[in-house]
C-alpha cells in the first residue's frame, strides 16, 4: 500500500516513495547541503526541492542536504576553532561548542608538539573530530583547508591559510578559480582563489567576521544600532546615515519619514479602468473588481449583500442599502489629505494646513489670524485672587493689586494697606482713622450730645436751635422760647399795662424764679445757664483732661489711640499693639507684627485667604494636571503633594517616575516547568505553550510544537493540509502607545527565499479580551504588509488600550512551482498593559 511521508525540515514536506539506486542523489544533494555551508554558513533556509531530483527522491535529497551542510558547518567551526589556538587567542565560549571544542584540543597539540612528544595516541582518544584537532595542531600540518569545506581529502601541499593580503603563488586554472564561478557570491568584500579553494579579505577601514566571509568596519559604530533616526531602513556608510524605504514607501524631504506612495493618484496600479477601482493601502494597493456585488474585498470589511451597488451596505433596519462612510478608516488616505465621504465612494483632497498659534493667542473662527486670548474672561473665572484685579495685555495678562492693596516684598501676595498707618487717609483731625481691609473709615472721637450737632467740615459740636421749631407755641400765646446752649426754655411774656388815661408809663413786672437743674444755675432774666465745672477746676486725673458738657463734664484721656496702638502704662504715650502675642489665633500659620498692624504669612503651599488670615492649601495635583507632575498617581497633601505608583511600580528616586518591577527576574512567580514568564509594564504573565494533540514540543526550538508523525495515508487531503508546525510568540505593549510613522512593526514571518517558491500569507484576530470599560482591538489595528519575496510583516496602525490581551494567528501556506508545499501557523499574544508608562 502506497504511502506518504511529511518531512518538517524548516517549514517543508515533500512526499517519499522508494527508489533502487539512490548514490547519485546521495552525492549530488550532499554536495548542495556543502556549498550551501560554505556560503551561507547557516543551515535553516537551505531546505527546498531541488531540480534535477525526481519528486519521489525529494525528500531523501532534502534530508542529505541538511545533514551535508550541517556536517559541513561543523568542520567550518572547527577549523575556526583551530585558526584561533594558533594565532594565540582565548577559546570563547560564545563561538559555538565546535569552534571551542576543536580549540581547545589545538592547544593541547600545540603543547605537545612544542615539547616535541608523540602526536599520535596508542590507546587513548578525545574522539572525532578532537583527534584530527590535536594531531594536525601537534604535527603543523591541515589534515583540511580551513577554506575549503567541500573537500575532504588533506592534500598538506596546499598553501596554509593566512590573513595576509598577498597572492597565492601557486596559479589555478579558470576550472579551480571558485571566485569566478560563484562570483559576488563567497565573500563580503574580496574573494582570493586558492588551490582547490579560495578565502575572503576585506578592503582597508574593514575586519574580516568570525563567519570568514562578512566584513564590518572597524573604525567606527553602526550609528543606525545606537540611535536609528529612520522611519524603515538604515544604513551607515561611515560618513553619514541613510533612510531609505520599503517598496510601496517614498522619502519624504526630511530625508527620514517614509510616507506611503498613492499608486492610485499616481496612475502606478495596473487596474482596469473599465472594470475595476484602485484601492490605496499602506504600503500597496488594491483593485476593486466593480462588476461585483458581493465578497469584493475592500479597505473594511463590510458586510455588503446582493443588490447593493458598491460603496453601499445593507441595513437591516430600515431595509435600504446606506451609504458606507469610508473615512472611517484612519489610513485611507495619506496624512496629508484629509477623507471626503461621498455617495458610494470617498474622495482624497489636500489637508488644510493647521496653523498653530503662539501661548496666549488662539485662531480665530472666522478667518486663519491667530488672536489675543482674554484670559481675564475666556473661562468665566479669574486667573487672579481676590486681593488682585486682572488685566489683559497681547498674549497675557497681569495680575494687579486692587486699591487699598499692595505687594508684599516677602509673599509677593497682594496685602491690605494699613492707611491710617502710613498717614494716607483723608481723616480730620476731629475723627479717628479706623483700618478696614482694602479701605478704612473715619470715626470722631466723642459724641455731641442732646443738643448739638456735629459739623463736619469744622469738626466742632454746634447748638441746635430748638426755638426755630416753635416748641414753646402749644401753651399759648402769653409762652415764649428762649433758646439755650443744648436746650431751650419756654418763658410766659412780660405783661405791660396799657389801658390808661393820661400819662401812661410802664411798669416792669418781677420775672418768676425758675429752678434750674444741677449743672445750671439761674442767670439774668430767670434764665438757666450751663455751669463750666472744668472752669470751676473739676476734679480729673493728671493724664486726664476735662471736658465741659450741657450740665455736666467728662475726664478723657489725654490721648486716643487708633486701631492697632494701645497706651502705655502711664497713659501718656501710644505704642504699638503686638496682635501676634496678644492674638494666639490671629494667624493660620505665620504671624508678622508690623508697626500699627500685622501680616500674616503662609508657608509654602498655601495661599492666603481673603481675610487676609486663614491660608488655604494648594492642590498642586489639580492646578498644574497639564504639566504631569507623576508619572503614576498624584496624591494632595497639606502644602505639598506625593507621588504614588500603581502595583507593579517602583517610585524611582525623583520621587515622580514610575519604574516597572520585573517580577521575573526579582521574585521568580512562575513555578510550572513549562512556565515562562513574561515581563509587562506594572504586571507580569505565566506563559506556558501546550501542544496541540498530535503534536509535541521542538527540541531545538523551544516556542515551537511540530507534528508526531509526518505520515498521511495516499489521498488523505485533511492530514497533508494540517499544519506542520505550530509557533508561539508574546509581545508586549504599554496602553495608548504613540505610533510614530503611523506604523509600527509587530512581528515579521518568513518563508523559503528561491524564485521557484511561492508563499501565501493569512492573519486573523481569534480574540481581544478587555474589561468593559476599554474597547477591544480589531482586525483593523493590525496591517499585514510584504517586506520581501516571501516575507510579511505585521504593522501595528491603531492605538491600543489596556489592559488588553490581544490572539493573532498568522498562517503561511507555501507551494514549490505552483505545488502545495505545506502550511505553518504563528500565534502572536499581544498583552497591553493598563498604563501608558
Amino acid at each position: 500500500m502506497g504511502y506518504h511521508v511529511i518531512l518538517l525540515l524548516n517549514l517543508f514536506y515533500f512526499v517519499i516513495q522508494s527508489s533502487a539506486d539512490l548514490e547519485p542523489t546521495f552525492q549530488q544533494c550532499c554536495a548542495l547541503g556543502t556549498d550551501i555551508a560554505a556560503r551561507e554558513f547557516n543551515c535553516s533556509d537551505s531546505l527546498t526541492p531541488v531540480n534535477g531530483v525526481p519528486a519521489e527522491q525529494q525528500s531523501i535529497c532534502i534530508s542529505t542536504i541538511q545533514l551535508c551542510c550541517i556536517r559541513t558547518l561543523r568542520d567550518i567551526e572547527c577549523q575556526e576553532g583551530k585558526r584561533t589556538a594558533q594565532a594565540g587567542l582565548n577559546c570563547q565560549n560564545d563561538a559555538g561548542e565546535e569552534n571551542k571544542y576543536c580549540c581547545e584540543a589545538c592547544k593541547l597539540g600545540l603543547i605537545s608538539g612544542s615539547m616535541s612528544m608523540s602526536c599520535n595516541f596508542q590507546t587513548f582518544s578525545l574522539g572525532p573530530p578532537w583527534d584530527a584537532a590535536y594531531e594536525t595542531c601537534c604535527t603543523g600540518t591541515d589534515s583540511m583547508n580551513p577554506s575549503d569545506p567541500t573537500n575532504d581529502e588533506g592534500d598538506p601541499a596546499q598553501i596554509p591559510w593566512s590573513n595576509n593580503t598577498e597572492e597565492p603563488k601557486e596559479k589555478t586554472s579558470s576550472k579551480e578559480n571558485i571566485c569566478d564561478l560563484l562570483k559576488d557570491e563567497l565573500c563580503a568584500h574580496v574573494c582570493v582563489p586558492i588551490p582547490g579553494s579560495y578565502r575572503c579579505e576585506c578592503h582597508d577601514g574593514f575586519v574580516l567576521m568570525p563567519d570568514g566571509k562578512t566584513c564590518n568596519q572597524a573604525t567606527f559604530k553602526n550609528r543606525c544600532e545606537t540611535d536609528n533616526p529612520c522611519d524603515q531602513k538604515c544604513f551607515d556608510n561611515g560618513i553619514s546615515i541613510e533612510c531609505s524605504c520599503h517598496k510601496g514607501f517614498q522619502l519624504w524631504k526630511d530625508n527620514k519619514t517614509c510616507a506611503d506612495i498613492d499608486e492610485c493618484e499616481d496612475g502606478t496600479d495596473d487596474c482596469n479602468i473599465n472594470t475595476q477601482r484602485c484601492h490605496n493601502e499602506v504600503g500597496t494597493y488594491s483593485c476593486i473588481d466593480l462588476t461585483k456585488k458581493k465578497d469584493h474585498k475592500s479597505p473594511e470589511p463590510y458586510n455588503d449583500i446582493p443588490n447593493c451597488p458598491y460603496g453601499y451596505s445593507f441595513d437591516n433596519h430600515t431595509k435600504l442599502c446606506k451609504d458606507v462612510d469610508e473615512c472611517n478608516d484612519p489610513h485611507i488616505c495619506k496624512t496629508d489629505k484629509k477623507c471626503i465621504n461621498l455617495s458610494g465612494g470617498y474622495q482624497c483632497i489636500p489637508q488644510p494646513a493647521t496653523k498653530k498659534c503662539h501661548i496666549g493667542y488662539k485662531l480665530s473662527k472666522d478667518s486663519d489670524d491667530c488672536i489675543d486670548i482674554d484670559e481675564c474672561l475666556e473661562n468665566g473665572e479669574e486667573p487672579c485672587d481676590s486681593n488682585q484685579e486682572c488685566k489683559n495685555t497681547m498674549g497675557s495678562y497681569i495680575c494687579r493689586c486692587k486699591a487699598g492693596f499692595q505687594i508684599d516684598s516677602v509673599t509677593q501676595a497682594c496685602v491690605d494697606i494699613n492707611e491710617c498707618q502710613v498717614n494716607s487717609h483723608d481723616c480730620l483731625t476731629t475723627q479717628r482713622c479706623d483700618n478696614t481691609i482694602g479701605s478704612f473709615h473715619c470715626v470722631r472721637y466723642t459724641n455731641c450730645g442732646t443738643g448739638y450737632t456735629l459739623n463736619a467740615q469744622t469738626g466742632m459740636c454746634e447748638d441746635n436751635d430748638e426755638c426755630a421749631l416753635n416748641m414753646c407755641s402749644y401753651l399759648g400765646p402769653d409762652w415764649q422760647c428762649r433758646n439755650t446752649l443744648g436746650s431751650f426754655r419756654c418763658e410766659r411774656a412780660s405783661k405791660t399795662q396799657t389801658a390808661c388815661t393820661g400819662n401812661c408809663m410802664t411798669i416792669p413786672t418781677q420775672p418768676t424764679k425758675i429752678q434750674c437743674s444741677r449743672g445750671f444755675y439761674s442767670g439774668p432774666n430767670g434764665r438757666c445757664i450751663d455751669i463750666n465745672e472744668c472752669e470751676k477746676g473739676a476734679h480729673c486725673q493728671p493724664n486726664e483732661r476735662c471736658v465741659n458738657t450741657h450740665g455736666g463734664y467728662l475726664c478723657t484721656n489725654l490721648l486716643t489711640c487708633g486701631n492697632g496702638y494701645k497706651l502705655n502704662s502711664d497713659k501718656t504715650q501710644c505704642i504699638d499693639l503686638d496682635e501676634c502675642a496678644e492674638q494666639q489665633q490671629a494667624c493660620d500659620h505665620t504671624c508678622l507684627n508690623t508697626w500699627g498692624s500685622f501680616r500674616c504669612i503662609c508657608q509654602p503651599g498655601f495661599n492666603l485667604g481673603e481675610d487676609n488670615r486663614t491660608c488655604i492649601d494648594i492642590n498642586e495635583c489639580e492646578m498644574f494636571q497639564d504639566r504631569r507632575l507623576c508619572a503614576g498617581y498624584c496624591v494632595n497633601q497639606p502644602g505639598s503633594y506625593i507621588c504614588q505608583c500603581p502595583q507593579g511600580y517602583r517610585l524611582g528616586l525623583d520621587g515622580a517616575y514610575c519604574k516597572d518591577i520585573d517580577e521575573c527576574e526579582e521574585d521568580n512567580p512562575c513555578q510550572a516547568q513549562d512556565d515562562v514568564c513574561l515581563n509587562m509594564r506594572g504586571t507580569y504573565r505565566c506563559n506556558s505553550i501546550t501542544c496541540p494533540s498530535d503534536y509535541t514540543r521542538d527540541k531545538l526550538h523551544k516556542n515551537r510544537c511540530k507534528r508526531i508523525s509526518m505520515e498521511c495515508r495516499e489521498g488523505d487531503t485533511e492530514c497533508l493540509r494540517k499544519p506542520m508546525s505550530y509557533s508561539f510568540h508574546f509581545i508586549t505593549l504599554v496602553s495608548n502607545m504613540t505610533i510614530n510613522g503611523g506604523a509600527l512593526d509587530l512581528f515579521t514571518m518568513r518563508g523559503p527565499l528561491w524564485k521557484s517558491t511561492t508563499v501565501n500569507f493569512n492573519l486573523e484576530l481569534t480574540s481581544a479580551q478587555t474589561p468593559p470599560t476599554v474597547d477591544p482591538a480589531t482586525r483593523n489595528a493590525f496591517l499585514l504588509t510584504t517586506t520581501a519575496h516571501n516575507q510579511c510583516s505585521i504593522r501595528l496602525v491603531q492605538t491600543l488600550y489596556g489592559p488588553q490581551d490581544i490572539h493573532l494567528q498568522l498562517t503561511m501556506e507555501f507551494y514549490y512551482n505552483g505545488v502545495y508545499g505545506g502550511t505553518t501557523i504563528s500565534k502572536v499574544s499581544i498583552f497591553v498593559s493598563q498604563y501608558d508608562f
